[in-house]
Formats: structure tokens, C-alpha cells, sequence
């Protein structure tokens, strides 16, 4: 048995607050000047709301604005005199606790130049910060805001000073791992049938969703009965995603009441997205037939509130894993019954400390709370055992963790058209397989991931992505060389650490499991166990290729890893390049490849722009379409085709300015391009005009081009252009040129 002292669980609160001051605090001390010379902070100005993408846009000077998709807390100054007086020499900290009237946390998703000055769109703004913002005004940014007030809220509620005996009861237990026998259901909708049955009396219920079980849709079910007899609830999580998810879930049942849901801090994407989801009104109070949407940091704010009885008929806890003994108690403190849904098989909450050991040799209380609490407690236990998100090839990888109860009814399953698309890399039955890489050599992993986007996006451009690591410094790794090259793709392909995603879902995944000092961090059950079952179609696994000698895993994991164990090492470079299919060589002095048929390319005169090794990408003029509006219909398809925004934009102004002949092919070209960008993949890259030199006019329709052609620069960009002018720039910054006279003489041999 295990118990911890509330001075104990004191005690690690405490300490997980010292290590996030420690790594916080340099930066709070800092000057802000400092700050912003070392582009760590940094001053927007508020321009308008981006309704065609619901982001809300500030612009920022030239090299001061934020890189996307890092997580940043904004605050709005009391006036616009903190910004124009001394707020440089202030250290940041003093500025928070002095000058600020609100914040919201947001994160940057796209930008660009305009008029010497770069736009930023950003996401995730609360609609309340949002509502303050006058065009102008000046806000700044600064990294996020660490979650300090939740650690104080918990100790706040282990201390129990309004002596509420269920608290205390979570708080102060004993607690084992013996015998956690949950009962097996195959289908959810026959647990909402027991609850209306035998299960409304129970205070506790545990239910155990292992990945693709379908809780979300369970929790939305159960929300529209207990909406129906009138239960007030709250339904809380650790992140927003997961509750903007079950919002989805419920507002699809047509007959559920759409005005009684409510959600702490919501962003604009979130209230156009779903119309029907309400902010908090700052009078909210708990009452009949409401659902209130909320994080577990503010659902410990609310507890804390000195309040001594129960104020909802239910709490939901989902992901509840990642909950603390704190939190469990809170949902005990707020609730007349608890309903916790979670996995002890995935993530637990995250711990910053270093040696929480030094606390007790029991401190596996708090670090697998969940856990623990699932297993002791005496309350009705479910299963969830029917994934509806992997293929029975996935089931059985992951069923390693299960004791082999769940069952597939996914919709994707063996001879699905996408496995038959899918290069070699990947298992075409669905499920994960292993790719090793030279830990010498990153900058292959990049290539290699860059390649497989691309290509899996070319199957289908809605395809979604994620690319996880177990470590922070995994992350940035990742998002310092891939997101700039991602482009317009960035939406679709996230980069994020395994501990920040559970409850995601998503199409194809990469697991870089990049150790940083630690090899077996990445492969800890729990962790391995969410990362390799985010997705619907395939898992890769990038392992160093180290551990093909020393493995740094064992037991369940390395069990789970030699069921997808393939013969890697024979899939060579070629293959990986999408050549799949392994040709039989004759003894032909010819070397010819015998397939089914003969292979013509073998006799192809060999194009005088392309190079043997690089990508080769076409970028196309805007005159070459107006002479030749069906230009991408005669580049091989094996090459890629990347079309500048200023080129569009052009062809859109043109239609209307020239003889009626190049209209009619303007327009032409226009339509062919839509229909290509659908059926083949071609993408749109926008202008960076840092590529180009300092000589060059910035204001130039041809340098917009050309700064294009720079941002591929290592694979052979072809500047196919009929413009002198246009050809000697590239020519003199070593751009592959060809006329459009040339390249089509070159097809007609």
C-alpha cells in the first residue's frame, strides 16, 4: 500500500513550482529591451480580424516578430503611455504585475510582408481578450505563461481547509496496483444504457478508454442524458482541444438542447467553428440543465473558491490520467458524483522536478495518480474495448498493451485504396512500422520527413499529420528545419512533444524518438503507448540506429516493437524515393528494367534543365502561361511544379487588361491551374524577399518570383521564363533557367 502525507503532497507541488520559477525566472527578471534584442519578446500592433481564416492579425517591424506555432502569452498595456515611457528599462516581471489589464495565451500560424513590415495571423485568442482590442492598439508577447496557478490551486485543496471528508478521502488514502478487473463493453451506447439503469446511484464510476475506444462520443451521449433529466455538470480537461472535440461530438446529436453549453476561455476560431458553444458570463453560477466546458486548471480555480459542499450533480473528468490526486479531489469538492474516463495505460500528468523521489519512496502516488486511484477505489469499472480508429493489423500491435481484448471496427482495413498508394515504408496493412537513422547525420531524418509529407499529401492534400517527440529539445529540432519548408502545409502537419497530444487523432504520424541524454524516456510505456496510437493509417517509428545493439526498452514496449519489426534495412534509398517496384536485370547489355512492360524513359533524351539527384521544381512565369496556358500538362509529373502568389495574382489582374485572345488564355490558364492544384498536387509558395540581394528592387512582380525559386535552392529550381531580364537575375544567382521556346523544342525529340 501506498500513501502520502498532505505535507508530502505539498511539498511536490511546491517543488514542481521552484523548477518552473527556476526555468522561468531569467526571463522575468529581464529587461525588456534586452528581451526584444534577443527576439524573445515582442511588440504587435492590433490590425484587423482575418475572417477568411478566423486568426486575428497584428503587424510587426521587420526581424521582431514571432516565429509560428510557438505557444505566446499576450498582454494588453493599461495605456498606450507604458509602451511609449519607460518600458524598455523595465524588467518584464515588473511590467506583468504593474501594467497589464489582460492576457490571453495565443500562438502565431502564418505571415507575411507588406509595406516593410510583417503580418502575423494568430489563433486561440480568448474572445474576451479579443473584445478589448482597438485597431492600433499596442500588445505584447512574451513566451507562454506556465501554469503556476494550478499548482497553487492543488496545494490550496490538499490542504482541505474547508474539511470536506470526500477530499480528504482521495487526499489521505491508501492505494495499491492490485487487481484492476474492469468490465468489458463493446459498444459505449451500451454503457450510457446501464447508467439509466443500475448506474445513476454510484458516486464513482471509473471508465477505461484505451486509444480509438470512442470516449469523446461516450462522454456526448451521456451529456445529452444527463441534459435531459435536467443535471447540472461540468466536464473538465487538461487541454482545449479535447473539449473543443466533445462540443463537436455532442452538437451532432439533432435532438440535444443546442443553448446550454457553456466553455472557459473561448478563442474566435472556436466560436465560428462551433456557433452554438457560449463564453462564460462573469456571473455563471452552476445551475439546472447547464454544461460548463472547462480545463482542470480552472476547474481547481473554482474549487478553491471556498466553497464546502458540491455545487454540480456530475463532473466528468476526461483524460483523467493526467490528473493529480489535487485534481481528483477537486472533482470530488465540486461534485455530487464523479465520473473519471480515462486510460492508466496513457499519458500521466507531466512532472517538472528532477528527484520527486527525495519527497518519499512512495511519490509514484503523485506521478500516476490516476492509476492508483482507478485501481483502489471500490466503485463500477468499465472497459472500452472497440477501437473504431486502427486496422486489425494496428489492434494487434497495440492490443500488446491490452491483454488482447480490444476488437477493430474501423472503417480502414487491409486493401484500403490509400495502403495500396502508401510507399514501402510504411505497413499496408496499417499500424507502425520502424525506420532507423544515423543520429550523426539529423539532417537526413529532415529530408526523409520533408519527402514523406510530400508524398503523402500528393495521395490525398487533406491528409492530416503529426510529427511527435518525446523530448522538448526533439521539438524544436524538428520545428527549427521543417516548419519553414512546410509552407502552406503548416496547418496540417503538427509538431508537438507526445505529452502535449493526447486525444489527438490523426492520419499518418512520425514518432522521432530522440533521446537527449535518455534513451528510455521515449520508450516508457505509458508515453510509447500514445504516441504510436494517434493514428488512423500508419505509424513510423525513427529509432537511432544504436539500438539495432543496445535497446533501451523491455518488457510490453519491446514486445509492441517487434510487431512491427520489418526487414528496414533492405527498403533502400531508391524505394524510399517512391521506386517501389523492384525490377528483375536481365543479363541485357541494354540494363534494361523488365516490369510488364518495356521502360520507355530508359530511351528519353535527357532534358538539359534537369539534374540527376535533386528534386527538380518548375517555377513558371507569368508570361509562359499567358503564351502557353496549358504549360503544367506538359512537365513530366515525376517533376514538381512549385507556382509563385505574385504569378496568380498577376494572371488574375491580367484577365481583365489584355487583347482578347491572351484574355481567353489567361482565363484558361487559370481554370487548368485550379483543376492541377486539386489533381496533382501543385502548391503555392509565397515571396521572402530576405533571399534576395540587397541590390535587388523588393517592389519587383519579377523578384517576388524569384525569391521563390531561392527558397528551393537545393533542389534545382527551374525558372521556366521567357523574360530576359527575369533569366539573367536567376542565371546570376546559379538558378536553372529555360525559355519556354526550348522547352517545348525540347518535347518534340
Amino acid at each position: 500500500m501506498k500513501r502520502l502525507t498532505k505535507e508530502q503532497q505539498v511539498r511536490f507541488y511546491e517543488e514542481e513550482i521552484k523548477k518552473i520559477l527556476s526555468d522561468y525566472k531569467a526571463y522575468l527578471d529581464s529587461k525588456c529591451i534586452d528581451l526584444i534584442n534577443k527576439v524573445e519578446l515582442f511588440i504587435g500592433t492590433y490590425e484587423y480580424i482575418d475572417e477568411l481564416r478566423n486568426q486575428i492579425v497584428f503587424s510587426f517591424p521587420k526581424d521582431k516578430f514571432p516565429k509560428t506555432k510557438i505557444p505566446l502569452t499576450a498582454t494588453n498595456p493599461k495605456s498606450s503611455d507604458v509602451i511609449s515611457s519607460n518600458f524598455y528599462d523595465f524588467s518584464y516581471s515588473h511590467y506583468r504585475k504593474n501594467f497589464v489589464t489582460n492576457f490571453s495565451e495565443c500562438y502565431g500560424v502564418y505571415y507575411q510582408e507588406l509595406n516593410g513590415k510583417f503580418n502575423v495571423g494568430f489563433s486561440n485568442f480568448d474572445l474576451a481578450f479579443l473584445n478589448s482590442l482597438v485597431k492600433g492598439d499596442k500588445i505584447v508577447f512574451g513566451i507562454s505563461d506556465p501554469p503556476l496557478k494550478y499548482y497553487f490551486n492543488l496545494i490550496q485543496i490538499t490542504k482541505n481547509d474547508v474539511k470536506s471528508q470526500k477530499a480528504d478521502e482521495v487526499i489521505t488514502g491508501q492505494y495499491h496496483l492490485n487487481d484492476f478487473k474492469p468490465v468489458h463493453i463493446d459498444d459505449s451506447l451500451e454503457l450510457i444504457e446501464r447508467y439509466k439503469s443500475d448506474l445513476k446511484n454510484s458516486e464513482t464510476i471509473i471508465i477505461q478508454g484505451p486509444p480509438g475506444t470512442g470516449k469523446t462520443y461516450f462522454i456526448s451521449r451521456l451529456l445529452e442524458v444527463l441534459n435531459k433529466e435536467n443535471k447540472s455538470v461540468l466536464v473538465a480537461t487538461l487541454t482545449n482541444r479535447s473539449l473543443i472535440e466533445l462540443a463537436k461530438k455532442y452538437f451532432e446529436i439533432e435532438t440535444v438542447n443546442r443553448s446550454v453549453v457553456y466553455k472557459s476561455n473561448l478563442t474566435l476560431e472556436e466560436s465560428r467553428e462551433i456557433k452554438e458553444l457560449k463564453p462564460i458570463p462573469k456571473d455563471f453560477m452552476p445551475s439546472q440543465g447547464k454544461i460548463l466546458l472547462t480545463t482542470f486548471y480552472k476547474m481547481t480555480g473554482i474549487a478553491v473558491e471556498n466553497i464546502s459542499s458540491p455545487i454540480y450533480d456530475y463532473i466528468i473528468l476526461e483524460e483523467a490520467s493526467q490528473c493529480f490526486l489535487g485534481t481528483i479531489a477537486a472533482a470530488k469538492l465540486l461534485g455530487k458524483k464523479v465520473i473519471l474516463v480515462g486510460d492508466p495505460i496513457q499519458l500521466p500528468p507531466i512532472v517538472n522536478q528532477d528527484n520527486p523521489s527525495n519527497i518519499s519512496n512512495d511519490i509514484d502516488l503523485m506521478l500516476e495518480s490516476f492509476t492508483f486511484y482507478a485501481f483502489t477505489i471500490n466503485c463500477p469499472k468499465f472497459r472500452l474495448t472497440t477501437t473504431y480508429r486502427f486496422s486489425e493489423n494496428a489492434c494487434a500491435q497495440t492490443n500488446t498493451f491490452y491483454e488482447n481484448s480490444l476488437k477493430s471496427k474501423s472503417a480502414i482495413q487491409k486493401g484500403n485504396e490509400i495502403f495500396s498508394k502508401i510507399p514501402p515504408l510504411y505497413n499496408n496493412q496499417g499500424g507502425c512500422t520502424l525506420f532507423y537513422y544515423d543520429s550523426t547525420n539529423l539532417k537526413s531524418i529532415y529530408e526523409l520527413l520533408l519527402g514523406q509529407i510530400k508524398d503523402l499529401l500528393k495521395i490525398n492534400p487533406e491528409f492530416e499529420i503529426a510529427i511527435l517527440s518525446s523530448t522538448k529539445k526533439g521539438v524544436k529540432l524538428l520545428r527549427d528545419n521543417l516548419l519553414h519548408k512546410l509552407n502552406d502545409k503548416q496547418d496540417q502537419v503538427l509538431i508537438n512533444t507526445v505529452d502535449s497530444v493526447q486525444g489527438l487523432t490523426i492520419d499518418f504520424c512520425f514518432y522521432f524518438a530522440f533521446s537527449d541524454g535518455s534513451p528510455t524516456f521515449s520508450f516508457k510505456l505509458n508515453r510509447f503507448n500514445v504516441a504510436t496510437s494517434r493514428a488512423k493509417y500508419c505509424t513510423l517509428i525513427l529509432l537511432d540506429e544504436v539500438y539495432k545493439v543496445v535497446q533501451p526498452y523491455k518488457g510490453l514496449v519491446a514486445e509492441f516493437i517487434s510487431k512491427c519489426q520489418l526487414n528496414i534495412d533492405a527498403i533502400t534509398s531508391a524505394a524510399i524515393e517512391e521506386k517501389s517496384i523492384k525490377a528483375l536485370e536481365p543479363s541485357s547489355s541494354l540494363g534494361l528494367k523488365i516490369i510488364d512492360k518495356i521502360d520507355l524513359s530508359k530511351f528519353e533524351k535527357p532534358k538539359k534543365e534537369i539534374m540527376k539527384g535533386k528534386e527538380n521544381i518548375y517555377i513558371i512565369d507569368t508570361n509562359v502561361f499567358v503564351d502557353q496556358p496549358d504549360i503544367i500538362s506538359k512537365i513530366d509529373q515525376k517533376y514538381s511544379i512549385v507556382l509563385s502568389a505574385k504569378v496568380i495574382d498577376e494572371l488574375d489582374y491580367l484577365k481583365i487588361s489584355l487583347t482578347e485572345e491572351q484574355k481567353k488564355n489567361v482565363q484558361k490558364a487559370l481554370r487548368l491551374i485550379n483543376e492541377s492544384i486539386d489533381k496533382r498536387g501543385i502548391k503555392m509558395d509565397t515571396a521572402d524577399l530576405t533571399l534576395l540581394p540587397n541590390d535587388f528592387n523588393k517592389k519587383s512582380p519579377d523578384n517576388f518570383i524569384l525569391s521563390v525559386a531561392l527558397k528551393y535552392r537545393g533542389e534545382n529550381p527551374i525558372m521556366l521564363t521567357s523574360d530576359n531580364g527575369l533569366q539573367i537575375k536567376a542565371k546570376g544567382l546559379n538558378i536553372t533557367t529555360i525559355t519556354l521556346k526550348d522547352f517545348l523544342k525540347q518535347l518534340k525529340y
